[in-house]
C-alpha cells in the first residue's frame, strides 16, 4: 500500500471507528429504568458491530496493512510492532468478554449492566490509546526520511 493510500485508508477508518464509538457511548451513558429489553438489544447490536469492525480491521493491519510496511522501512521498530500486535489480541479478548457478558445478561441484571457499561467505556479508551499509538507510528515511519550515511 502506498503511503498516500495508507493515510487515506487510516483517515477513513479513524472516522468510521469514531462514529461507532460515539454511538456506543451514547448508548452506555445510562441504563434506562424502562424499556431495558430494547436498550439491551440495541447495546448488544452496537457492541457487536464495533467489535466485528475492530477485529476485521486489526486482522487487515497485521496481514495486509501497514505493520509489515513499518518493519520493511524500520526493522528496529519490531518491539513496537510486536507490542501493537499483542494489544490487538488483548483488545479482542476484552471485547469477547464484554460481549459474552452482554449476551448472558438479562434486563433485570442491573448491576451487571452498569458494570458492563463501565467496561465498555474502559475498552473504548484502550482502543483510542491504541489507535493513537498506531497513528503516531505510521506518521513517524511513512512521513520521515531517516536518510542514509555516506
Amino acid at each position: 500500500m502506498e503511503p498516500h493510500e495508507l493515510a487515506q485508508w487510516m483517515q477513513q477508518e479513524h472516522e468510521r471507528i469514531g462514529e461507532l464509538m460515539r454511538l456506543l457511548r451514547e448508548k452506555i451513558a445510562a441504563v434506562p429504568q424502562t424499556w431495558v429489553d430494547e436498550w439491551l438489544g440495541e447495546l448488544r447490536d452496537r457492541f457487536e458491530h464495533i467489535r466485528a469492525h475492530l477485529q476485521k480491521r486489526m486482522a487487515l493491519k497485521e496481514h495486509e496493512g501497514y505493520l509489515a510496511g513499518v518493519l520493511e522501512r524500520r526493522p528496529t521498530l519490531s518491539d513496537t510492532v510486536d507490542r501493537l500486535r499483542h494489544e490487538h489480541t488483548e483488545l479482542a479478548r476484552i471485547a469477547d468478554g464484554i460481549y459474552r457478558t452482554l449476551r448472558e445478561s438479562a434486563p433485570t441484571d442491573r448491576l451487571l449492566l452498569h458494570d458492563c457499561c463501565r467496561r465498555i467505556e474502559h475498552f473504548l479508551t484502550h482502543v483510542e490509546l491504541h489507535e493513537g499509538d498506531e497513528n503516531r507510528l505510521v506518521l513517524a515511519v511513512f512521513t520521515r526520511d531517516i536518510g542514509t550515511e555516506g
